[in-house]
């Protein structure tokens, strides 16, 4: 489940849940505006996409990624990258991947005793969908909910949909 409230153009990303003898508080951490919100959704999109490309590589299969060589892969491999700003893209390299995380799509492993080089993991192959009512290509794991990443529908297909 991915918590987020919509309020006036503005949104939660992290939520802080209080139990309180028989009911259940729920309180905003942080709040982001809608354009670094629509950014990290990008960013996200790009990122699982590169993730199911990295693991598809007819040549180099790769299901473990070094998270400080992410971000230059990226620039490296997205037009839309191409001109950024590494540090920035590090760091939504990092809040993204804090998400899926949290999603079980990825698992990260810390490489030495100070934590400095930590690797991230695919848990599961991850599946290119396409929504039939919005049209939206979603790459999800086995682990996560069968729906459409933008409007959340349950009709999914294959991308692109195999020939008979």
């Amino acid at each position: 489940m991915e918590p987020f409230i919509l309020e006036l153009g503005v949104r939660v990303n992290k939520l802080e849940i209080i139990h309180r003898n028989d009911r259940i508080e729920i309180k905003p951490r942080e709040w982001l505006n809608t354009k670094m919100w629509r950014e990290i959704k990008e960013f996200e999109w790009y990122l699982r996409d590169y993730f199911f490309r990295q693991s598809n590589s007819q040549q180099d299969s790769r299901h473990k990624f070094q998270k400080e060589r992410v971000g230059i892969e990226m620039m490296n491999l997205y037009l839309r990258y191409r001109n950024s700003n590494l540090e920035k893209l590090n760091e939504l390299v990092n809040l993204v991947s804090e998400n899926l995380i949290s999603r079980q799509v990825i698992i990260k492993k810390t490489n030495n005793i100070s934590g400095d080089n930590s690797s991230l993991e695919l848990t599961n192959k991850l599946s290119r969908l396409q929504c039939s009512k919005c049209l939206y290509i979603s790459y999800l794991s086995i682990k996560e909910p069968r729906n459409c990443l933008r409007c959340s529908s349950t009709e999914l297909h294959d991308f692109p949909k195999r020939k008979s």
